[in-house]
């Protein structure tokens, strides 16, 4: 069994981490049990746990609980720009991370916070052994742990609070070569985790590492995944902690050091409830002095593959990566939203994995600076189905971009740059995108670049789409460049109706789909024309049917949009330029806040169809409106 600690040790605090064997129990009262499980009081019975347990005491199947909120630093103060402020300049106690490694060093029994808090969590990093794919990558086989808890196996973390905590990281801290195999793996609550669960969780503690090598950095977790007969699961988990990362050169691999607002990577069962608020920085410097990864940070999670995905939601700024995820894996992802601005990323994530991707949208400013991001999106840059998945269709639904998407190196896209089959293409099975609109700004501002109202290399079939927004690049396309199947759909973007010059109205004047040039079947779809220039049936039959703007206003376009469809998901209220999509489940219910004060005024304010109405509430009529990415009541 190998384990070291770096740094010192010593009393402070009222606690301090035992030096020698403890012959006394650490819990004054319990039986460790479900029922009645050890019940932690104060901070030495903390440390003493940490103690035992990196001494090879798994506690595998006991229970503990908190019994009172635990301080262990009390007279200090961390900031959230990683500053440190004491009484008398006091050093603050470094933790020693319960759990280093798989050698029989690590936690696997079930801590409960009781909705309690622990403060002042100041960890130093432990080098403990790896166990099989603990660590990311093939290479040596110890790997560096910095959180509360080091490893954690087989275990239940819930109703706890970290607050008033911070991790400073830098490779002068670590002994080893960091380009010697070793891995870093970095989590408020827990370096890694293998099978169990974190639930009801809050992080309030910020992060800063710097120079390090193949870092997984969480606010929570740095990694985790499925344990044998134990699947892994997150739910009801908060990040409202700033995490940074910031390297030089000769550090700045690829996307080799990557940050998640809830964890770094994970690989697990089901995920849902997810929250970050804390603003997410990735700063690899190359030698040009831009910054060196795009995509290597996402504000919920880095990397993430499960069966279910719902209910994930960023509201911090995101720099270098994207809103959700930079990658996610699965069946299916539900009721997710970015309202955060990003830079270098997309709304929702880079790459995406799935087989249906429901009731999701970005309200978020997106621009990409960096030759490293080819695309952005104000959802997706691409979307797969998920590997070896069989179904006969694979649905896009009920998704929106109300954002601003603007690239100066690419291609920029409403909702999706590029829809692909599986990544290997043994299935022949099509996307289905349904009742999805963009009405945010698209541009790419570089020579020879295109923007696409919602997508660029669409799906095999759109059905009740639009664009509204405005389109600007060398060439554009209203909604798309590429489908097969265009269905009541219309681009409502004023200077994009052309096949020649500004691009095409709807889609390109030739649709090249998966290598295969054919005209698309195009029923009920329709563009704004505010041009005096005449246009050939021919031309119309291919792009769609013109429309001036009294067509749109007056009602005409819906009632085309609704001819002969029962339960038409359009409308159009009096004073609406064109049709709109209806949102059957923004009902009343859904509320999470109740606005009184009409004066309020703090955030941009979009109606339930995703519409910007304006920032100041006192304007509004009484209704149901989303600020900050919650429904509210304005009375």
């Amino acid at each position: 069994m190998y384990f070291c600690i770096f740094g010192t040790s010593a009393m402070a605090q009222g606690w301090s981490y035992p030096t020698e064997s403890i012959q006394r129990l650490p819990y004054e009262y319990g039986l460790g049990t479900e029922d009645a499980p050890y019940v932690i009081t104060n901070a030495q019975q903390l440390a003493d746990l940490s103690w035992y347990v990196n001494n090879g005491t798994t506690y595998k199947g006991v229970y503990f609980k908190l019994g009172n909120d635990i301080d262990l630093n009390p007279s200090v103060k961390f900031n959230s720009d990683f500053t440190i402020t004491s009484a008398n300049n006091k050093e603050p106690q470094q933790w020693i991370p319960i759990g280093f490694g798989m050698s029989g060093q690590f936690f696997a029994g079930n801590f409960d916070g009781d909705g309690h808090k622990i403060s002042g969590v100041y960890p130093k990093v432990v080098i403990g052994e790896r166990y099989n794919s603990y660590a990311w990558g093939v290479g040596n086989d110890k790997f560096y742990a910095c959180g509360l808890f080091g490893v954690v196996s087989n275990s239940v973390i819930s109703n706890l609070t970290i607050e008033n905590s911070l991790i400073i990281l830098k490779d002068t801290e670590l002994t080893e070569n960091v380009f010697e195999g070793y891995y870093t793996h970095i989590g408020m609550f827990a370096a890694a985790m293998k099978g169990g669960s974190i639930c009801n969780c809050k992080n309030f503690g910020h992060i800063l590492v710097e120079n390090t090598n193949s870092t997984l950095i969480g606010g929570l977790i740095g990694y985790a995944q499925s344990g044998n007969n134990s699947p892994f699961s997150m739910k009801d988990c908060e990040n409202h902690g700033n995490l940074t990362y910031r390297g030089i050169p000769e550090y700045a691999y690829y996307n080799s050091n990557v940050i998640g607002g809830i964890a770094g990577k994970v690989i697990g069962d089901s995920f849902s409830n997810l929250l970050n608020t804390g603003t997410i920085r990735n700063e690899q410097v190359v030698t040009d002095g831009h910054y060196g990864s795009a995509n290597s940070c996402g504000g919920v999670v880095y990397e993430c593959s499960a069966n279910k995905l719902s209910n994930i939601i960023n509201t911090g700024d995101i720099y270098n990566g994207s809103g959700l995820f930079s990658s996610c894996t699965a069946d299916s992802l539900m009721n997710s939203y970015n309202v955060g601005c990003v830079t270098n990323g997309c709304g929702i994530a880079h790459s995406a994995y799935l087989n249906v991707m429901k009731e999701c949208y970005n309200n978020g400013d997106i621009q990409a600076n960096e030759e490293y991001s080819d695309y952005i999106a104000g959802l997706v840059s691409i979307l797969m189905h998920k590997e070896y998945s069989t179904l006969s269709e694979y649905h896009m639904e009920k998704c929106w971009n109300t954002g601003t998407v603007k690239h100066l190196n690419g291609y920029a896209a409403g909702l999706v740059v590029e829809f692909k089959r599986s990544l290997y293409g043994e299935y022949e099975n099509d996307w289905v995108v349904n009742e999805c609109f963009n009405i945010g700004s698209v541009m790419s501002t570089s020579v020879g670049m295109n923007a696409g109202g919602l997508m660029i290399w669409g799906p095999m079939k759109m059905v009740d789409c639009y664009n509204a927004g405005t389109l600007s690049a060398d060439i554009t396309y209203g909604l798309c460049y590429t489908v097969k199947e265009l269905e009541r759909c219309f681009n409502y973007e004023a200077k994009t109706y052309r096949a020649v010059e500004s691009g095409s109205g709807i889609y390109s004047e030739y649709d090249c789909v998966f290598g295969d040039y054919y005209a698309p079947s195009v029923n009920n779809v329709y563009y704004l024309n505010i041009s005096e220039d005449s246009e050939s049936q021919d031309y119309e039959t291919r792009m769609g049917k013109a429309m001036t703007i009294a067509d749109f206003a007056d009602g005409r376009v819906l009632g085309l949009l609704r001819e002969g469809v029962q339960d038409s998901p359009w409308h159009q209220d009096r004073n609406d330029g064109y049709p709109k999509l209806n949102d059957a489940d923004n009902t009343v219910s859904g509320i999470s806040d109740i606005v009184v004060d009409k004066s309020l005024q703090t955030h941009k304010i979009f109606n339930l169809q995703g519409h910007f109405v304006g920032t100041e509430l006192k304007a509004l009529p009484i209704g149901i409106y989303i600020m900050n990415g919650k429904k509210i009541l304005v009375r």
